[in-house]
């Protein structure tokens, strides 16, 4: 992935998440106008309903964010590109590189949204036949789809971060974070929306604020401070996914 075009790939992940916030806020209009003309949900019709709207809220506030960090990194490649090249010690990781990991984190947390929405709105909407008939095409979706993006969320973080074997390890713990995270909230046996949705939007909000600062004040990091980093971003996605998978399973499974 080295010759991969940072400048331009940050640009096309931008427009793809203005795309997608548009597409949100029009799901979301649209969900509300059916709620205020039907009361007639059942239980879990009424919480399929508060979990696709905060999704939505989350998703949109995931997307615009994700693509103005994007815009911004695209911004610092093309300018890098008209400066002559500066000299990178063997244990740095560039800036370029660790801004790119940390606005990625907003495309899988905000698609990832975008698709327990769309695998909710039968429920949501009151369709039970129709979310019935669905439930197992959504599980293969839903946790395919999620298994994926995992998976390139792991490769893409160690290769573009440029931390080598440390990367490994710093996956390994990510990944046991969203596994306590998601033991934790099945075995509670209660739905968390307000834990959830304030969890991923606090992460969101926080990589815009981390992302300002080490655009201010710091050029590059050693290789010990990218695990670190790669650690922090990996479970942001990792807890986020695991609340997300045990309220989709606790909703349309009732497990």
């Amino acid at each position: 992935m080295n010759q991969v075009d940072y400048a331009k790939l940050s640009g096309q992940y931008a427009s793809f998440l203005v795309a997608v916030g548009g597409v949100s806020i029009t799901v979301l209009a649209l969900v509300l106008g059916l709620s205020s003309a039907q009361n007639t949900l059942n239980e879990p019709g009424k919480t399929a309903q508060v979990f696709l709207v905060a999704a939505l809220i989350a998703a949109t506030v995931s997307c615009f964010i994700g693509a103005h960090m994007m815009a911004e990194t695209a911004a610092f490649f093309t300018r890098c590109e008209k400066k002559p090249s500066e000299e990178k010690l063997p244990d740095e990781i560039p800036l370029g590189r660790r801004l790119f990991v940390l606005a990625t984190s907003n495309i899988f947390i905000a698609i990832t949204l975008v698709l327990f929405s769309i695998v909710l709105l039968p429920t949501a909407t009151g369709k039970a036949d129709l979310a019935a008939s669905l439930k197992l095409i959504s599980l293969v979706v839903f946790l395919g789809v999620v298994l994926g993006a995992l998976c390139w969320m792991a490769f893409a973080a160690i290769d573009r971060m440029d931390v080598g074997e440390l990367g490994w390890p710093a996956i390994a713990f990510a990944f046991e974070a969203g596994l306590m995270a998601g033991t934790l909230c099945y075995k509670s046996k209660v739905l968390w929306p307000k834990l959830t949705f304030i969890f991923i939007v606090g992460i969101t909000a926080a990589s815009l604020l981390y992302f300002a600062i080490i655009f201010k004040f710091v050029k590059a990091r050693k290789l010990a401070a990218g695990f670190v980093e790669v650690f922090v971003f990996s479970s942001a996605v990792t807890i986020s996914y695991a609340f997300l998978v045990v309220a989709y399973l606790r909703i349309l499974w009732g497990l």
